[in-house]
């Protein structure tokens, strides 16, 4: 008789735990549908405020904003001598000529050192 009622009991507890799973499952539930909702609904004040029309203008323009940079890039790089607007054979007349001097400070028995820009020569030290 006392294994019958403890067997009831058992069946009764699992009930009672499958009840309180269950409603916990259902609070989830609810409260995903909820959240989803509430997504669904921020997305579509979002998407009422975009206009098809303003996003194309505003792709083209930043398109035109990109040329007009890359225009300007090529531009001071033709302004600062580094590109199309260099004359080869100056180039390569420099070239030759600090080949020979270097040849000549070999045979000189000294080492070559190309001279400093003024702007890039170390300041003299200053007494204190």
């Amino acid at each position: 008789m006392y294994e019958q009622q403890r067997d009831q009991l058992i069946g009764t507890q699992f009930n009672v735990e499958n009840l309180a799973f269950q409603q916990e499952q259902a609070e989830i539930t609810c409260t995903a549908v909820e959240a989803m909702k509430a997504g669904t609904e921020q997305l579509k004040k979002q998407h009422h405020d975009l206009d098809m029309s303003s996003v194309d203008q505003l792709t083209d323009d930043l398109a035109e904003i990109h040329d007009e940079m890359q225009r300007i890039g090529e531009a001071l790089a033709e302004g600062a001598g580094v590109g199309g607007g260099v004359d080869e054979s100056e180039l390569d007349a420099e070239y030759a000529k600090m080949e020979e001097e270097m040849a000549a400070m070999k045979l000189a028995g000294g080492t070559f050192a190309a001279p400093l820009p003024a702007a890039a020569a170390p300041a003299p030290a200053q007494a204190s």
